[in-house]
């Protein structure tokens, strides 16, 4: 049996990958008030984001435990939709809370991930203008290994405007669960990541 190629003008070719990357850049879907991604993996944690038709003043997306751990080997990149003024992104678990208390809570180390995602980009990149807000917690953050080049896991970009500034909370997050971050083996672009 002969198989057929199909050989495209390098115009083309270039038209359809800038196709294929536009169409990743905007693979949400979420128009609820609370989404769940389907998995741990960046892509399925992309695509449970409020999409820019998303309505709903406070959306909540949930990322399911993942015990094992899912490495992130691109990273997340996403602005926040005008409309939703309170993002809220959080693993599984029941985050510790109250004045009282501190450090993470042990049950929100079931949402596991590994940061693989380069030294020119964190895990997580999102921007957001005044008034919103933006909630990450509950979940475990480690690098690949302990020589793995990376960059912050976090990273927000915040707008400001004469009214004021968006609103940011990180919270129950442990860094360094299996595997620990180092400013000399991670390089000191990480070193943010060590909180």
């Amino acid at each position: 049996m002969r198989r057929a190629c199909l050989h495209l003008p390098p115009l083309i070719s270039i038209l359809l990958l800038f196709s294929m990357l536009c169409a990743r850049g905007s693979a949400q879907s979420c128009t609820a008030s609370s989404c769940t991604a389907a998995s741990c993996s960046e892509s399925s944690v992309l695509a449970a984001l409020p999409s820019s038709s998303n309505t709903n003043s406070t959306v909540t997306v949930s990322i399911p435990a993942c015990s094992g751990g899912t490495t992130w080997t691109t990273n997340l990149s996403y602005t926040q939709p005008p409309s939703v003024t309170t993002l809220n992104i959080l693993g599984a678990g029941t985050p510790n809370s109250g004045a009282g208390t501190t450090g993470a809570s042990s049950s929100c180390t079931t949402t596991y991930l590994i940061d693989n995602a380069g030294s020119s980009n964190p895990m997580f990149n999102i921007a957001l203008t005044y008034p919103q807000t933006l909630e990450i917690g509950c979940m475990a953050i480690d690098p690949n290994s302990t020589s793995t080049s990376l960059t912050d896991p976090l990273f927000v970009i915040g707008t400001c405007t004469s009214s004021g500034c968006p609103s940011v909370r990180v919270h129950n997050i442990t860094f360094g669960l299996n595997t620990y971050w180092s400013e000399g083996g991670n390089s000191s672009s990480a070193e943010a990541g060590m909180l």
